[in-house]
């Protein structure tokens, strides 16, 4: 497994380079842009309504074309990348821990990308020295009685950034800084007291809850419970305070998803357990360029088991029941 690993490695420095090759060709850069769901949908329909019918062949033609050179440049990719191909598509045919060790491989390969080093410690005394005030935006200090919000206020605005290191100080009610040097360690008990914090379904956040087998998933009533506080305390639906309440929710699920990728990225093991019909669909919908698309999953009656086991068993006996169903007098209106 050794030489296929350092062979998938390999592969995934050969993809990079090719796709930073498209991003500095700016053909390739317009056809990106151009193949949006979006404006393909109004392309399609400004076809209709102006331009003779020349202009409109014309106008196909070029999509057309876009549209081949991208197939032609994923298959291409597809090509020179076939272990890749065979980690992203058939990942069960790969050991857990070899796809572990992958993983740790291609974080490397991105930190060094990143930071021209993998060492947190030279990072931050080339940032020190070169960019003293981007430095400060990885600092925080938290108090552990609100460290979710703390970090959420601190470190959200750093998107993508949130991969670099980061360090924290602890602070008690008084704003007195505790003792410690954070060489990794309090970094990690950082990272480790937020996701406790903010997925624990016991603090009255309820951004996620749990199911009969104390399993995590997203509640699926948590932007309509927060309109509704709004409504009680009398504010207006659409006022700049009411959007931004909501926004504001919608950007700490956002902040839950980028910590549990951090403690990814820096090897940090959390005690968090997501429901595995949340887990699938999380999975199937990432992925280079695929958040403004689904992927092909679709949630079935199996799904279900995981959410709510007596709904199942409910369910599951109404579709094999042999006999004639209009005799239980059910409604599904």
């Amino acid at each position: 497994m050794d030489r296929f690993i350092s062979a998938v490695v390999q592969e995934e420095e050969e993809k990079h380079k090719i796709q930073e090759s498209y991003d500095v060709d700016p053909e390739s850069r317009l056809d990106d842009a151009a193949d949006d769901d979006s404006m393909e949908e109004e392309e399609e329909a400004h076809d209709d309504l102006i331009g003779t019918q020349r202009t409109q062949q014309v106008r196909r033609i070029e999509r057309l074309r876009r549209q081949q050179r991208k197939v032609s440049r994923r298959k291409y990719l597809e090509s020179v990348t076939p272990r890749l191909e065979i980690l992203q598509n058939m990942p069960f045919f790969i050991p857990f821990a070899t796809r572990v060790q992958i993983f740790r491989q291609f974080v490397l390969l991105d930190q060094v990308r990143r930071r021209g080093t993998a060492d947190p410690d030279l990072w931050r005394f080339s940032m020190m020295h070169n960019h003293r005030s981007e430095m400060g935006k990885h600092k925080a200090k938290v108090h552990r009685e609100s460290i979710f919000d703390d970090a959420f206020n601190q470190f959200y605005q750093l998107g993508e950034g949130l991969k670099e290191p980061i360090q924290i100080s602890f602070v008690d009610k008084f704003d007195t800084v505790e003792e410690g040097i954070d060489g990794g360690g309090v970094t990690k008990e950082f990272l480790t007291s937020v996701t406790s914090e903010a997925f624990n379904s016991m603090n009255g956040l309820d951004m996620f809850i749990e199911n009969d087998q104390h399993l995590l998933y997203p509640n699926p009533t948590a932007v309509d419970e927060r309109k509704e506080l709004l409504t009680q305390a009398s504010e207006p639906e659409g006022s700049p305070y009411y959007n931004e309440s909501v926004r504001d929710l919608l950007h700490r699920f956002e902040f839950m998803g980028r910590i549990v990728g951090k403690c990814l990225y820096e090897g940090i093991l959390v005690d968090i357990h997501f429901a595995p019909f949340f887990l699938l669909k999380w999975a199937l919908t990432g992925g280079l360029n695929a958040a403004t698309k689904e992927s092909s999953y679709r949630a079935n009656l199996n799904d279900l088991r995981d959410l709510d086991e007596q709904l199942y068993q409910g369910l599951l006996s109404l579709k094999n029941f042999v006999g004639n169903v209009e005799s239980f007098g059910l409604s599904f209106e």
